[in-house]
């Protein structure tokens, strides 16, 4: 019986045995990184991968090297560059994540046939392996030289020599200096494109070895570019250019990052009362910006009446100084302009605020009123051009509680004349004001007049 049991159990062993094996093995092989590729090897703008030999290849070029994923610590020696019948030309190597720029020590042979083998030793940053590749092309077999993009340049900054180049112009056109004279430029060999976006439209002018290149509308601000220069460009001895590109990153834009009242912070509060009628206003931006104007600037009543103001600018601040207190309890708007710029060129993003002033309203009707007197610490008119004199009467506590806003008569020598005031009265004129009066017993002389009291 115990014979009979081994016997017929040990088919089941050997299964479960050879199941336990499969499975490691299969989890041993789902953990191996994908292999890496070759994706791409350009010679300036020239597409070499993917032809069986491609012709015509700049002789000055640097070729670029792209795989599917970033390489581990490649080296000179990973890169085989050989003539045909000749010797491997020296190289230097310059390695960016999943980029390799080869560059060789001398200029290429004039039509010549090479290989660029790229050893199967390397390996991606994960561990994944790479089967080898190699890329045959033939060199340029023009007589003529080849022509070669010295510089590119927008407001001065040079935008070659460096993989990314941030705070460009977004305004600026593109100056494009070759080695020398080049042929008209075809239509779409030059093109400007955001990371991922489509081409937008230029112009383009040039003269001589220059070429300007000029975008119909102001790029984005903080936005990545690719300027690209085909080969289809030629010199005018028709030597060949091989294209090229750069990289650059637009200006961030300046931004409103404080607006003050005082102590009291407006910016990003919504239904914010009690702002004080008399104080400046200090708009703070998030970078020094250029020397703004009135007109950088709205700063209006609800009723769409402008509020005159002042400036004063000191860097990445400027203060608005309302030239008459504002009316109490009443509701405004300040909003800054995308006509300002950042002293680096960083446009602004337009930026309102609402507030409510303190107090209670005593709004001016504006469309029919020649004068408004607030009293609110000065005895000047905020509607016309009318002047005042005021002959020793303070200000005090208004009917609503606020400090400075009425004013206090003895009843014997106060007064507040207008100078200018006989103009005020007309057979139509209609004249309206509050008064308290301490006592009711006795009279006092006139408070406010027009140059009786003096002269």
């Amino acid at each position: 019986m115990l014979q009979n049991y081994f016997t017929m159990n040990a088919p089941l062993r050997v299964f479960l045995l050879l199941s336990i094996f499969a499975f490691t093995s299969c989890s041993k092989e789902s953990s191996t990184p994908p292999a890496v590729t070759v994706t791409s090897v350009k010679s300036g703008m020239q597409e070499l991968l993917g032809s069986s030999n491609a012709e015509n290849v700049s002789l000055i070029a640097d070729l670029v090297v792209t795989f599917s994923k970033p390489i581990k610590s490649p080296s000179a020696s990973d890169f085989i560059l050989t003539p045909v019948g000749g010797s491997p030309v020296f190289l230097s190597i310059s390695a960016n994540g999943s980029s390799v720029t080869i560059s060789p020590t001398t200029d290429l042979l004039r039509a010549t046939q090479y290989t660029l083998t790229i050893s199967s030793s390397l390996k991606a940053d994960d561990g994944g392996l790479f089967l080898g590749q190699t890329v045959l092309f033939k060199t340029d077999n023009s007589n003529a030289p080849e022509v070669t993009l010295s510089s590119v340049k927008c407001a001065g900054k040079e935008l070659t020599g460096l993989s990314v180049v941030e705070g460009v112009s977004v305004s600026a056109d593109f100056l494009l200096t070759f080695s020398r004279e080049v042929k008209t430029i075809p239509a779409n060999s030059i093109q400007l494109k955001p990371t991922g976006g489509t081409a937008i439209p230029v112009s383009i002018t040039q003269s001589g070895a220059v070429v300007t290149v000029n975008p119909n509308a102001n790029i984005l601000a903080g936005v990545e570019y690719t300027l690209s220069i085909d080969t289809t460009i030629k010199a005018t001895d028709d030597g060949k250019f091989a294209g090229q590109f750069v990289v650059f990153k637009t200006v961030e834009p300046v931004t409103v990052t404080s607006i003050k009242s005082g102590s009291i912070e407006i910016l990003g509060t919504t239904g914010l009362t009690g702002v004080s009628v008399s104080n400046d206003f200090l708009v703070t931006f998030s970078k020094s910006v250029q020397l703004p104007t009135i007109a950088d600037f709205e700063f209006k009543s609800i009723t769409g009446d402008n509020v005159p103001f002042s400036l004063i600018h000191a860097g990445s601040v400027v203060t608005l100084n309302p030239t008459t207190d504002l009316l109490n309890g009443t509701t405004y708007s300040i909003t800054t302009k995308q006509t300002i710029l950042a002293t680096d060129g960083g446009p602004a993003t337009s930026s309102t605020v609402n507030f409510k002033s303190e107090g209670f309203a005593v709004i001016p009707q504006t469309s029919h009123q020649i004068a408004y007197f607030g009293f609110n610490n000065n005895v000047n008119s905020s509607i016309g051009t009318w002047t005042s004199t005021n002959v020793s009467s303070s200000f005090t506590t208004d009917r609503f509680g606020l400090p400075n806003s009425s004013v206090s008569f003895n009843g014997t020598t106060d007064i507040i004349e207008v100078d200018n005031g006989a103009a005020l009265f007309t057979p139509s004129s209609t004249l309206s004001f509050w008064v308290w009066a301490d006592t009711t017993s006795g009279h006092g002389l006139f408070c406010m007049g027009i140059n009786g009291f003096k002269g």
